[in-house]
């Protein structure tokens, strides 16, 4: 693994953790690459969990619908890592068929399954950036943002704060 690569590409984001909310961190690194990113919930068949498409003008992380919160944020982490690290990624057609309403948007994919995680440099290089991001959080005493669904919004922080992600 290229620690100290990984190590700088996160130091060179640009971004204050003490603001972190997943979605504020998305639209900062949209702004910075000039290239969307969307997060979408998808039904899976059961041995896929998530996938990174790289199309045209925008990356796109599907996830399993029924994903927990937090585990979904930490995709979202990962699969920003793979984009970040400039991964290579695979065919979509080696990991979805062909008639998969997704397939128009782009011919390729990063797909991990997590049996790969211990074997594949890539992706323990995509799970040092997560682990460096939450060490960011954890200095910033962010790290709540990671564990449970919140909302800067005030009058709508009592609603949020109690649907059970607490920290």
């Amino acid at each position: 693994m290229h620690w100290q690569y990984v190590r700088s590409v996160v130091e060179d984001l640009r971004y204050n953790f003490r603001q972190f909310e997943i979605e504020n961190f998305v639209y900062h690194l949209e702004m910075e690459r000039a290239r969307s990113i969307l997060c979408v919930p998808y039904d899976f068949r059961p041995d896929v969990t998530w996938v990174w498409i790289p199309a045209e003008t925008a990356d796109y992380i599907f996830y399993t619908r029924y994903t927990h919160p937090v585990h979904k944020i930490h995709i979202v982490l990962h699969e920003i890592a793979h984009m970040l690290l400039k991964h290579e990624h695979m065919r979509i057609t080696e990991v979805l068929p062909s008639d998969a309403d997704i397939f128009h948007l782009a011919r390729d994919v990063a797909f991990m399954n997590s049996t790969r995680i211990q074997d594949d440099q890539q992706e323990q290089e995509a799970e040092a950036f997560v682990y460096l991001i939450q060490q960011q959080l954890v200095a910033a005493r962010r790290f709540d943002q990671l564990t449970r669904a919140v909302t800067s919004i005030k009058g709508l922080d009592r609603f949020t704060d109690t649907l059970g992600w607490m920290g």
